[in-house]
């Protein structure tokens, strides 16, 4: 942290702007902005291990977990709460 130094990344297809993310155990759950899918990646390797849909918002924007379901911001005043039990 003190460096600044980028110690991994992974890229995605440039027609995805990603937004929020958060670790859940071994595994990264991220949003794209406008584009309604969610990827989930390895949390050591990067890899992406699949995608998701996510409906009922506008866009995706910030993610937390409160040890049973992922809440999600869209944007609006709204909070929207997604089980986690397939991811």
């Amino acid at each position: 942290m003190k460096s600044g130094k980028t110690l991994q990344e992974t890229t995605l297809a440039p027609q995805y702007f990603g937004e929020g993310s958060l670790n859940i155990g071994d595994k990264i759950i991220m949003l794209t902005w406008q584009e309604n899918i969610g990827f989930i990646f390895d949390a050591k390797s990067f890899k992406q291990l699949g995608t998701f849909p996510y409906q009922n918002s506008r866009e995706g924007w910030g993610l937390t977990f409160d040890g049973t379901h992922i809440l999600r911001s869209d944007g609006t005043n709204r909070i929207l709460a997604d089980e986690c039990n397939n991811l």
